[in-house]
C-alpha cells in the first residue's frame, strides 16, 4: 500500500519527528493510525469498564485530591513524550470520567466544574 500525504501533513509529521515525539515519519504514521483505530473502537464502547476508574476519580475529587488544568496538561505532555501510546489511555480515561460526571450531574458541565482527578488515571 502506498499512501501520499499532503505537504501540510508531512510538515506536521516532520516537525514532531524533529522535536522527538516520534523516532521516524513511518513510526509517526503507524502510531497515529493505531491511535485512531483505538479511538474508533472506543466510540462504540459502553464505558462500563471505566466505572471503577471513574468512581476512584470522583472519590479523589471529593477529597480535594485534584490538580490544576495546567498541572494536568504538563503531566500529560511528560507522559506522552516518554511513551506516546499512553496518551490515548489517559485521554480516554479522562473523557470517560467527564462523561460519567456529566451524566451523573449535568449541572457540573454547565458550571464548568468537571474536575481533573490527580491520580486515578495515572496509576
Amino acid at each position: 500500500m502506498t499512501i501520499t500525504l499532503t505537504p501540510e501533513q508531512m510538515a506536521w509529521i516532520n516537525a514532531h519527528v524533529a522535536c522527538g515525539d516520534f523516532p521516524s515519519a513511518e513510526e509517526a504514521v503507524r502510531q497515529l493510525i493505531d491511535e485512531r483505530i483505538t479511538e474508533r473502537s472506543i466510540e462504540n464502547d459502553d464505558l462500563f469498564w471505566a466505572k471503577p476508574l471513574v468512581d476512584k476519580a470522583i472519590a479523589e475529587a471529593e477529597r480535594g485530591d485534584v490538580m490544576s488544568v495546567d498541572e494536568h496538561k504538563a503531566r500529560n505532555r511528560c507522559t506522552s513524550r516518554r511513551d506516546p501510546r499512553l496518551m490515548a489511555r489517559i485521554v480516554t480515561a479522562s473523557a470517560a470520567a467527564d462523561v460519567y460526571a456529566i451524566q451523573s450531574d449535568p449541572t457540573k458541565a454547565a458550571a464548568g466544574t468537571v474536575g481533573v482527578p490527580s491520580a486515578a488515571f495515572f496509576a
